[in-house]
């Protein structure tokens, strides 16, 4: 894993200077935008679920590859609605919203992104929730490890922590090294897990 060798100020900067670039205005590197493209193309979900819509330009740029997204946001979206994104309002894990979910993509094949907040255990809480959704062969991605190297006092409590230790020893799933080594950069270390 390549960790940026930027001050947080200036890879902060640096950051959201290429997003502003990317598809959608997806805030997302464009590295792992392509890391996306790739296992979407390779495993071919039905339909991927993101936990933390933001200002929904993942979700759109998601939807673009042709793939079916729900989204959840403890934010009311207020998104026009948009072919193939069914956009939710409230807490990820909040167990009502984690049934609704389970029932749109019941019987489907599904790949999960976890982008909401980023702490230890509200990420744990995530995994619990959805990791059991996705399907054999597809991805779960826990994004923005990269907060426990650049938050001082977080470095032992980031989504990456959060992963590292939910994922371990879990038969069944694996980290994908080749596909985190695509690039020198991802905002997601150690976030890219396939089941088997």
């Amino acid at each position: 894993m390549a960790v940026p060798s930027l001050p947080a100020e200036q890879l902060s900067q640096e950051f959201y200077r290429q997003w502003s670039d990317t598809p959608f205005g997806a805030v997302k590197h464009p590295d792992d935008l392509e890391r996306y493209r790739r296992i979407i193309a390779a495993t071919d979900p039905d339909v991927l679920i993101e936990t933390g819509t933001a200002h929904g330009g993942s979700a759109k740029f998601f939807a673009s590859l042709g793939i079916e997204v729900i989204t959840v946001d403890v934010a009311a979206s207020g998104h026009e609605p948009v072919d193939g994104i069914t956009w939710l309002t409230g807490n990820s894990t909040d167990p009502e919203i984690v049934e609704t979910i389970r029932g749109l993509v019941d019987g489907r094949r599904v790949m999960v992104c976890l982008d909401s907040a980023h702490d230890i255990g509200h990420v744990t809480n995530e995994l619990d929730c959805y990791a059991d959704m996705v399907s054999s062969g597809c991805y779960c991605v826990v994004e923005d490890g990269i907060v426990s190297f650049y938050n001082p006092g977080r470095e032992e409590s980031s989504p990456r922590d959060a992963a590292l230790a939910w994922f371990a020893g879990r038969d069944g799933w694996a980290h994908d090294d080749d596909l985190e080594a695509l690039t020198p950069t991802t905002m997601h270390p150690d976030g890219w897990w396939f089941r088997a």
